[in-house]
């Protein structure tokens, strides 16, 4: 199984174990996220690509948005259609990953990513915008959170070659391969540019007002 995930963008034994786990379970919403909907005019049909355990998905679709969430892991799934239940709410869930997204062209008003795309590498990226830019509605705006150039590295990581920053990264006691890009503000120009996307903001810093986390607010031409 190690030989079999050892070259994969996205190891989805390795989510499946994450979730199953509770990675992430119980944190709030993230920060920049809530400045974005405060924000934004964002409409009501919402993706939220790579949804995981509900962290952003199930606060949307409370406060009624008509969220639909797409995720790898069936652990993720299942871990954010109880808490769906549990607050008597309801989301599509659809199972599937971010290079080729089973919707139809201008689908959704906005979407959302949070640390997602960036387990991917340079040509992955350009899949995902493609894709995100398909289903998103003429004016729509697509928030996306990622790592930035200025986010750390883990000793055992490794770069690979590569459009800008690209590594591996292992994980976990069974070392699980993900492959990550941390993208440059020249890079996330480029994706804007080829896919007719225009950038209405963009910092770096995370939760805590340090480097390392794009937040981007992207609008569809």
């Amino acid at each position: 199984m190690k030989q079999k995930i050892k070259n994969c963008l996205l190891p989805k034994e390795y989510w499946e174990n994450e979730f199953a786990q509770g990675w992430k379970n119980g944190h709030t919403p993230n920060c920049h996220l809530l400045g974005f909907l405060n924000g934004y005019e964002i409409g009501k049909q919402i993706l939220d690509i790579g949804c995981g355990d509900g962290r952003h998905l199930v606060p949307m679709a409370i406060a009624g948005y008509q969220m639909t969430g797409l995720e790898l892991t069936l652990s993720g799934i299942e871990t954010t259609q109880k808490k769906l239940a549990d607050h008597e709410t309801s989301a599509k869930i659809i199972q599937g990953d971010f290079h080729q997204l089973p919707f139809e062209d201008e689908s959704f008003d906005s979407a959302i990513s949070i640390q997602t795309l960036h387990y991917n590498d340079w040509e992955g990226a350009r899949k995902s915008f493609r894709e995100i830019t398909r289903v998103l509605k003429s004016g729509g705006f697509f928030f996306f959170r990622a790592r930035s150039e200025r986010g750390h590295w883990r000793e055992t990581d490794e770069a690979i070659s590569d459009k800008g920053i690209t590594r591996r990264e292992y994980r976990g006691v069974e070392k699980f391969v993900v492959i990550v890009h941390d993208y440059t503000l020249s890079e996330l120009e480029e994706l804007a540019s080829e896919n007719g996307l225009t950038i209405l903001s963009a910092h770096d810093e995370d939760q805590k007002g340090l480097p390392g986390q794009w937040n981007v607010v992207f609008q569809r031409n």
